[in-house]
């Protein structure tokens, strides 16, 4: 059930004005409202601050129920992101299953560079947020946009692919993996929705396509594409 349209309302509330004006000029503020009421005053938020939103539960379950209210309330999914923990001990660089260690990243990559025009919502239990992970510095220069036309040369891309911990299997079908077959180069970030194949004439990067991991046909062509790493450590 979506409530934008009351988020105006809820936000001009006495309790609620001080905390928004504190907010937008970067102070810290505080706030209080109902349990049930706080994914609704974080989806108003979103929308009224323009700025990336970190919020902190301390369950991973709570996490879990809070995100997906805030998702229902705002309608706002892709706006949206779960960080979330894994059986392992905080603290401890340990290796998670697939979907936990892309969830992570993708949330890590929105944290790490949040687009201007559609700043995310990130929700986290407590665990989640204190676990160690790869720096902020170490993340972005292990990232890098790939772009079409521009030359690079395939044995250095695909050294440094398996650098920043993609594996490289027969077919791409999942996060995380790669793929070369002569002067084709398959990859899926975790930050993408579909992979992305580069056609390469010798150094240079011909064009760059989605493609759907089910199929491996193409859907549409795009200019470039921004790959992060695919582990956290």
């Amino acid at each position: 059930m979506q409530l934008s349209g009351l988020f105006s309302h809820i936000l001009t509330h006495p309790k609620h004005t001080r905390m928004v004006k504190d907010l937008m000029s970067s102070k810290s503020t505080a706030s209080s409202t109902t349990i049930g009421g706080k994914p609704i005053l974080m989806s108003a938020l979103l929308e009224k601050l323009n700025k990336p939103i970190l919020l902190i539960t301390p369950t991973s379950e709570k996490a879990y129920q809070v995100y997906n209210q805030i998702i229902s309330y705002s309608g706002l999914e892709r706006d949206i992101l779960f960080l979330p923990d894994s059986d392992a001990p905080a603290f401890e660089y340990l290796s998670t299953d697939r979907f936990t260690n892309n969830q992570r990243l993708k949330a890590l990559d929105l944290l790490s560079n949040p687009p201007t025009n559609t700043p995310p919502l990130v929700v986290a239990s407590l665990s989640a947020v204190i676990r160690k992970t790869i720096s902020q510095n170490k993340f972005n220069t292990s990232s890098c946009e790939i772009i079409a036309g521009e030359k690079l040369r395939i044995s250095e891309l695909t050294s440094w692919l398996t650098n920043i911990g993609y594996k490289n299997e027969p077919l791409v079908e999942i996060p995380g993996s790669f793929s070369r077959r002569g002067g084709i180069i398959d990859i899926f970030p975790p930050n993408s929705s579909l992979p992305a194949r580069l056609d390469m004439i010798g150094n240079e990067i011909e064009s760059i396509h989605l493609f759907e991991p089910s199929t491996q046909r193409s859907s549409k062509n795009i200019d470039s594409i921004r790959v992060i790493p695919a582990l956290e450590i």
